[in-house]
């Protein structure tokens, strides 16, 4: 499956919101001898007069669209969807993100929907505030087999966070996220009937500046002009955060990566350290059993943690040596990697 786009944020500019409108403005407060709305700040004029209020909001099933004044006295017309979502009218969801044909039923569907609501602008000349870039990898096994190996790559992006079924790394401006595409539909209760195992590498442009400054693009109209080029440095940003080795192998992990990672893992409350296990497995730990140790032993200056995380360290490599006996068609980590890499970057 080639990239498509999922989520798009656009900032309408130009905009206008007519007397009959269908927002909400939360908290408004109403002067009950004239009628009038007053608020924080002007959110819009027309024939009506002026509208007062902090924001406000439209929301359905396919799109989300916020009117919001800021201090100095500009007032943002954000409108965010999913894609595929709203080209099709909400049906077959957002598993398959939005190619060419798509993208523009979308945004077209965008001009539809503002008409309906009351909102008039020129769609193609809003600025891109956010763009997800996407991926299904239709797999040869499930998500958990990939995770310890994915999650010991080096990365350039160093924040790195675990979500059940996902890893997410990220920055302040940008974020990549790996994730079982049919996990998260059954938690969002959708039909799964009939779809392969999908692991979804997602590409998150979270501002308007990393948009501009990674993809060259600022307004609609450049994203429906150069989606081949965002599916070009789509592959780039795959290819160098996550696909640089030639070859994978399980490398020595320091003690002080293992703190890091360990201390993230210890908000999650008692079972931080068995949480952390189950998803490293024994083999992203096997060549760094003391540094994870000492790692465990510094995070929670905790006897009995210690012990605990020792007796489950031991337990793992049990496992995993009764394992050692060849598997028919099981892969090596190795092969897992070539596998990913291969599919992601074509």
């Amino acid at each position: 499956m080639k990239m498509g786009i999922d989520t798009c944020i656009a900032n309408l500019r130009d905009f206008g919101v007519g007397v009959e409108h269908s927002f909400k403005i939360p908290g408004e407060t109403v002067d009950h001898g004239s009628g009038e709305v007053t608020g924080n700040g002007v959110l819009w004029r027309n024939a009506g007069g002026e509208t007062r209020g902090e924001f406000a909001i439209y929301k359905s099933p396919n799109l989300v669209v916020t009117v919001r004044p800021k201090p100095s006295g500009a007032v943002l017309c954000m409108a965010a969807f999913s894609a595929p979502k709203l080209a099709n009218n909400g049906n077959g969801g957002n598993y398959t993100p939005a190619g060419q044909k798509d993208l523009e039923a979308a945004f077209k569907a965008l001009e539809i929907n503002l008409k309906a609501i009351g909102v008039k602008a020129n769609v193609q000349t809003a600025t891109l505030a956010r763009l997800d870039a996407t991926k299904n990898i239709e797999t040869e096994e499930s998500y958990s087999s990939y995770l310890p190996m994915l999650a010991s790559l080096p990365c350039r992006l160093k924040d790195k966070w675990y979500y059940g079924s996902s890893l997410l790394l990220k920055n302040s401006q940008q974020e990549i996220n790996i994730y079982d595409k049919l996990a998260e539909m059954v938690a969002k209760k959708h039909n799964i009937a009939g779809l392969p195992t999908t692991l979804r590498f997602e590409q998150r442009f979270k501002t308007g500046a990393k948009v501009k400054s990674y993809l060259g693009m600022t307004y609609v109209e450049d994203l429906l002009d150069n989606l081949d080029h965002v599916a070009n440095r789509y592959k780039d940003s795959m290819e160098s955060n996550i696909f640089k080795l030639d070859t994978f192998e399980f490398e020595s992990t320091s003690k002080q990566q293992f703190v890091d990672e360990l201390t993230i893992f210890k908000g999650s409350g008692r079972f931080g350290v068995s949480n952390y296990l189950e998803l490293c497995g024994y083999r992203g730990i096997s060549n760094s059993e003391d540094a994870f140790l000492e790692a465990v032993a510094e995070v929670y200056d905790n006897r009995a943690t210690y012990y605990n995380a020792k007796k489950k360290l031991h337990a793992l490599k049990m496992q995993a040596m009764s394992l050692e006996t060849p598997v028919k068609n099981r892969k090596t980590s190795s092969q897992l990697y070539e596998e990913l890499k291969k599919k992601v970057l074509s």
